[in-house]
């Protein structure tokens, strides 16, 4: 078992890498929950979220919020959720060539854990079914490709 000094792996690139992407896609991700929750309450306002207009017309309803500006919004979260799939690659990558394995294993799964978090956040602020589906199958994906990269 390795002996872990702070000043040791903090100096390692792969490391210092790992922390750089897993730290920036979170701020990112928060960033856009962070609009996303501006544009709800926006929708909110307008009365385009209620679940009785959903009901009635959830064609004419999804049309409105899209020509609301909705459509960069479902756009912006497949590329985020894409991106997810990226970074758990490259994060694999780096943890391949990294001295220091344990931390990088350990960089990874605070990446997961809390994407899955934040992902869950994302989850109960979209209101469409087909997206929610998409999300579903797209965070399987990327867990799935993560612990197969990690038992390698």
């Amino acid at each position: 078992m390795n002996s872990y000094r702070s000043h040791d792996w903090l100096h390692e690139p792969e490391i210092i890498a790992e922390l750089i992407i897993s730290v920036l896609y979170v701020i990112t991700l928060i960033i856009y929950l962070i609009f996303l929750g501006i544009f709800n309450k926006r929708m909110k306002n307008e009365g385009l979220t209620d679940a009785f207009v959903n009901k009635i017309d959830i064609l004419r309803t999804s049309e409105s919020i899209l020509n609301e500006g909705g459509n960069k919004y479902v756009i912006w979260a497949f590329l985020l959720i894409l991106a997810f799939i990226i970074v758990i690659a490259i994060l694999v990558y780096l943890r391949n060539h990294s001295y220091y394995k344990g931390i990088s294993l350990i960089i990874i799964a605070v990446f997961i854990i809390v994407s899955i978090v934040l992902f869950i956040v994302l989850w109960n602020m979209i209101n469409m079914p087909v997206f929610r589906a998409f999300m579903f199958v797209m965070g399987a994906v990327g867990i799935s490709s993560a612990l197969i990269g990690t038992s390698n």
